[in-house]
């Protein structure tokens, strides 16, 4: 779901405004027919009811569509279904500790922040070492 209150909200203002435009053309408007003014206040009002009658069943919508937005916030939600079987999940778990377990598992233990801070690429070894940036040549695809 792309941002459903800034949605909501949008279609509120402009419910509003067309339902304040048809007010005020109800109101204060007196147009006489045949003159510019005349249709220049039944084409407003024709617009404004049209906008009004389009945004106002979309503000609904857009409100419907908030609730299960708000739960998944609150992690009340249901993201996913799935059944993993208790040997298999086991399995898994012993796998993934045999893995840290092995030396050179994990990004401290890569030597991959060494590596790109000695060509020159930022990380903070380059900044305590400035020796082995200067001794580095970027490529002319990291410009």
């Amino acid at each position: 779901m792309r941002h459903p209150v800034r949605r909501r909200n949008t279609a509120l203002l402009l419910a509003l405004t067309s339902v304040a435009t048809l007010l005020l053309l109800v109101a204060l408007a007196d147009p006489v027919p045949g003159t510019l003014r005349g249709a220049a206040a039944m084409a407003l009002f024709v617009v404004a009811f049209m906008v009004a009658s389009f945004t106002l069943p979309l503000v609904l919508v857009r409100q419907l569509q908030l609730r299960p937005w708000r739960r998944l916030l609150r992690g009340e939600a249901v993201l996913a279904r799935w059944t993993v079987l208790p040997v298999e999940w086991r399995r898994t778990r012993e796998v993934l500790r045999e893995m840290e377990e092995r030396p050179g598992f994990g990004a401290k233990n890569s030597g991959l922040a060494t590596e790109s801070a000695a060509r020159g690429h930022g990380g903070g070894d380059a900044l305590r070492h400035p020796a082995s940036v200067a001794t580095s040549t970027p490529s002319p695809r990291s410009w």
